[in-house]
């Protein structure tokens, strides 16, 4: 049950910052940002990083900062391109996002490392609470998201994040910039989805990490538009998302479980099955301007 518990909350820690990171771009049609690729890429440099010849404090700093820096930077690469294209709001905006990530695929290695130097990274941000081994990164997420909410809804830059990504035109005319509004948001969520990649690779459940990372990826946009893009709905969907995805990686714990006589594969399918589901139901998303006159 503690695995359980440690499991679904490292889920939320990834989840939730990218959720609420990319609820602007989301809003605007831009779901596509490339967020599957910010993570697995971001994740994969972090990696690399926390070999850097540092000691390891050192490392650890460095490899969550790189984490974060490619993330933001491949995130605003594949945003660019699709706003270039035109293809926020068509089927090639996943395309565009499958394509950016295709070189991070090839580089993913697994959850958890193996190597000397990973495991070492790994218990340098790993304290022990009452006989449980926990991630430091567990509690920096939850704090990155307070931060993000923090900074969308409460600061005026946020203001101008949130209104270039939900209406470029009118973030135009008002002389904050259509690229540039829209520009901060894609790095915002760049940003999240890098350090939330390393999280993964260090902390997630046993697996190939390519894969995995680009499936909480999917988690992270499903709670955005189950969500509604409003920031306590899409909590609630990612805290749900988060048990799910916990309950796949640990199934075998419970005896309910078992008692059910389900394949394995069905339990790690669940989590992504409902995130479609939940895409799905919710249908093609209304724009700023329908939603606008909608909830007047």
């Amino acid at each position: 049950m503690t695995e359980f518990a440690l499991t679904a909350l490292l889920c939320l820690a990834v989840l939730l910052p990218m959720a609420w990171s990319a609820m602007p771009a989301g809003r605007g049609g831009a779901l596509h940002v490339g967020l599957a690729g910010a993570m697995i890429l971001g994740g994969w440099a972090g990696m690399q990083a926390g070999r850097l010849p540092l000691t390891p404090a050192q490392a650890a700093v460095c490899a969550v900062a790189v984490s974060g820096c490619v993330g933001a930077l491949y995130a605003l690469a594949a945003g660019s391109l699709a706003a270039l294209r035109h293809t926020d709001r068509s089927v090639s905006g996943a395309v565009i996002n499958l394509v950016f990530a295709l070189p991070a695929l090839l580089m993913g290695g697994v959850n958890g490392g193996g190597t000397a130097e990973e495991t070492l990274l790994r218990q340098t941000l790993t304290v022990r609470w009452q006989e449980m081994e926990i991630s430091l990164l567990l509690p920096v997420g939850l704090l990155l998201a307070a931060a993000i909410a923090a900074l969308l809804y409460a600061t005026k830059w946020g203001i101008g994040v949130r209104a270039g990504g939900e209406n470029p035109d009118a973030a135009a005319e008002a002389g904050l910039g259509r690229y540039a509004s829209q520009a901060k948001g894609w790095l915002l969520a760049g940003l999240t989805a890098g350090i939330g990649g390393f999280s993964w690779h260090l902390n997630g459940p046993a697996g190939g990490f390519a894969l995995s990372a680009a499936g909480m990826a999917l988690l992270a946009l499903a709670a955005v538009r189950g969500g509604g893009y409003r920031p306590v709905r899409t909590l609630l969907w990612a805290a749900a998302l988060s048990l799910l995805r916990a309950l796949s990686a640990c199934a075998g714990q419970f005896s309910w479980v078992s008692g059910l006589q389900w394949p394995e594969e069905t339990w790690l399918l669940l989590p992504y099955a409902a995130a479609l589901l939940l895409m799905l139901v919710h249908g093609k998303e209304k724009s700023p301007a329908q939603r606008s006159v909608r909830e007047f």
